[in-house]
């Protein structure tokens, strides 16, 4: 029974053949029962459209005769069972066949018009032909047939997006464009589809898309970045405008090769969004007109038939910048951008000037454009600087190059951050200092006086000090010298400082008064303010000159006059009192003695001096005496512990000749008489007499 042939089908050629059930059961085609008679048709049609199917459908006689059949559960369960007889309906058709789909163009085709037409008739639910649509094959446009997509999109011919894009610049994103046999007409299981039905049907079944309603993925768009038309421009807009509807967020990449393409027509050329404007009708007339020196790129509303205005929303989110501001701001910036390039001419300078007073004038703030220009610093020269150009390099605006008209706009250049005038502030003290040069020539007391300020009012400033250490800045009555070995007079022991001519005192006449009020300014600096510093120095100096032998009259009498002032005072100068008191700094007849080896002579040591040899101060004006004057210091001296009375000490009696002529002469009887009145007072002064006296 198993080999007799019972089962009559429609085979491929629509004719009606026999399978046994052996045939029927063992072999990978199958035969097929509608399970629905109106379906029964309809399917053998569609059928003859998939032979990749590897099925077959019963007779419809056949079918016909078990739906009137009574038993027709049992004569059906009985064919499922023995000849694997398959019970279908339009969906689970459909799922076999999707299923069973290579890669010919053809059946791939067919299908989504088996789908159409089945939607049309009703003939499955709408989750089912959801089901089929969404692992449908579809053919691109080269032929193949692709199942895994992102996205799908209509064929380019009549297609908005070639327009804009030229190609499909999205195919590695699994971007689909369609075949275009989906726009063409067809005529598939005896059913005619007009054209573009199908591609209508797949818009909205497999979401075919075409611009505006396209979902880009997160990828270049090079297309954007080629002139685009006006209808192209709009496009463009009205996507963007499509998507941020839908709450669609647009991809970094999509909009970034959006916002840098160069596509938009502008006054100046196609730009990027980013670089162009849009202007209201307050400012863009005025900013056009009052600004030659930058061409501004303002959108070409009649390029675009004044139709970019009902787009503002969508140029803002690409960079289109709208406001005054911001159109000011780019001025700015394209002027510095010349500046850089050594472009800006002296004609650019003065549009910009007039362009700042022309907005002030009609009430439209400059101040973005003055912010984008005032990273510079430029100083208008006049005479309140001519210290400071002493003693620092400064931007000084050249007005040789500008002409005097440039000072026409002292207001407008001060907005843009040129100082004009030298302020008393801390702003300008520290321009000065972070541009400090130094030149001795240059130096001068006004210049002096500057860098006291500086001192004073740029705190902290302490790298200019550590400059102002080494430097010889300071004017002294022996030039310039650095501060540390500079001087400052004070009354109360300014005749310390006149001793010798060679200490560096700050020239008084050449600073006048202006120099005491910083005396702590300048104390930072090194200078030596104080008495006990000025006293060590002076001490150093009076070392130096008396090793080698160089104290002059002058000095030796001034050095006397100070220290008759200065032994009172509280305190004393210990180290130079010291130093007088051991040096050799006295000029005597036996060479330099300190004081207490040093006699001042009067008339009491004349009647000696003819016997003994004695260090006499030399009071002569020759060979390095010190004159009569010295003998107005006889105080002084004698405090410093100089011999000024014979009975004050015996110093003289040790000096006797030791050798004492054999012939007394008369001439030396007299001062030998003296001596022995001295020995009859008590004094020791045989003892110093030879014996043959």
């Amino acid at each position: 029974m198993m080999q007799i042939p019972l089962l009559k089908y429609v085979d491929r050629n629509k004719n009606v053949s026999v399978w046994s059930i052996s045939r029927a059961s063992q072999w990978s085609d199958r035969l097929c029962i509608a399970s629905d008679g109106k379906w029964m048709s309809w399917l053998i049609s569609w059928n003859q459209e998939f032979p990749s199917s590897n099925r077959l459908f019963v007779s419809p006689r056949t079918q016909t005769a078990l739906q009137g059949f009574a038993q027709k559960e049992k004569v059906t369960y009985w064919l499922q069972s023995y000849a694997k007889v398959e019970v279908v309906s339009v969906y689970s058709f459909g799922n076999i066949v999707v299923k069973s789909l290579n890669y010919d163009r053809r059946p791939a085709i067919a299908f989504s018009h088996f789908l159409y037409h089945s939607s049309n008739k009703n003939y499955m639910e709408s989750y089912q032909l959801a089901d089929l649509c969404r692992i449908m094959p579809v053919i691109d446009n080269y032929g193949n047939a692709v199942t895994e997509r992102q996205s799908i999109l209509v064929p380019a011919n009549g297609s908005k997006w070639v327009g804009l894009m030229g190609i499909n610049p999205w195919r590695n994103e699994k971007y689909i464009e369609l075949s275009a046999d989906y726009n063409s007409a067809g005529h598939f299981a005896g059913n005619y589809t007009p054209e573009d039905q199908i591609l209508d049907f797949l818009k909205t079944k497999v979401q075919a898309s075409d611009v505006p309603f396209i979902h880009p993925p997160n990828a270049r768009f090079p297309i954007a970045s080629s002139h685009l038309t006006v209808d192209n421009a709009i496009l463009l807009l009205q996507w963007i405008r499509n998507l941020k509807s839908k709450g669609v967020q647009l991809p970094a990449s999509f909009l970034a090769s959006v916002k840098e393409g160069s596509w938009l027509k502008t006054s100046v050329g196609y730009k990027p969004p980013a670089e162009s404007f849009m202007s209201s009708s307050e400012w863009g007339n005025l900013l056009q007109n009052g600004s030659s020196c930058v061409d501004i790129p303002m959108i070409g509303q009649q390029f675009y038939q004044n139709k970019m205005h009902a787009y503002k929303e969508e140029l803002q989110v690409i960079g289109v910048r709208f406001e005054f501001g911001e159109a000011s701001a780019y001025i700015g910036r394209r002027l510095m951008s010349m500046a850089t390039s050594n472009m800006l001419t002296r004609q650019h300078v003065y549009e910009l000037l007039r362009l700042i007073r022309f907005l002030q004038q009609k009430v439209l703030s400059p101040s973005k454009l003055v912010n984008s220009v005032k990273d510079g610093r430029w100083i208008i020269y006049d005479s309140d600087w001519a210290a400071a150009s002493c003693i620092s390099t400064q931007p000084f605006l050249d007005v040789g190059f500008y002409g005097e008209s440039i000072l026409d706009y002292k207001q407008e250049l001060k907005l843009l951050g040129v100082q004009v005038g030298f302020e008393n502030s801390e702003k300008i003290y520290k321009l000065v200092i972070d541009n400090f040069k130094f030149s001795s020539s240059s130096i001068t007391s006004d210049a002096t006086a500057l860098i006291r300020k500086c001192i004073r009012y740029a705190s902290p400033c302490d790298d200019f000090l550590r400059k102002l250490r080494d430097l010889k800045w300071l004017k002294t009555n022996v030039g310039f010298r650095a501060p540390g070995e500079s001087f400052l007079l004070d009354q109360e022991w300014e005749c310390l400082l006149k001793v010798f001519d060679v200490v560096p005192v700050v020239d008084s006449w050449f600073y006048g008064s202006k120099i005491s009020p910083y005396k702590e300014e300048l104390k930072k600096t090194g200078l030596i303010t104080g008495f006990d510093q000025a006293s060590k120095a002076v001490a150093n100096i009076f070392k130096q000159m008396v090793r080698k032998s160089s104290l002059t009259k002058a000095s030796v009498l001034a050095l006397l006059a100070c220290y008759w002032k200065l032994r009172t005072r509280d305190p004393i100068p210990v180290d130079l009192f010291n130093c007088m008191r051991s040096e050799k700094w006295l000029c005597t007849s036996l060479g330099f003695r300190s004081p207490s080896e040093a006699i001042l002579f009067d008339e009491g040591w004349q009647s000696l001096s003819p016997i003994a040899s004695l260090p006499f101060i030399n009071d002569g004006d020759s060979n390095g005496g010190l004159g009569k004057e010295i003998h107005g210091y006889k105080a002084e001296l004698k405090d410093l512990g100089v011999t000024t009375e014979v009975k004050a000490h015996v110093l003289g009696l040790s000096s006797v000749v030791s050798t004492f002529p054999q012939t007394l002469q008369p001439y030396l009887l007299l001062p030998c008489c003296h001596c022995l009145d001295l020995s009859r007072a008590g004094w020791p002064v045989q003892q110093h007499f030879p014996r043959n006296l």
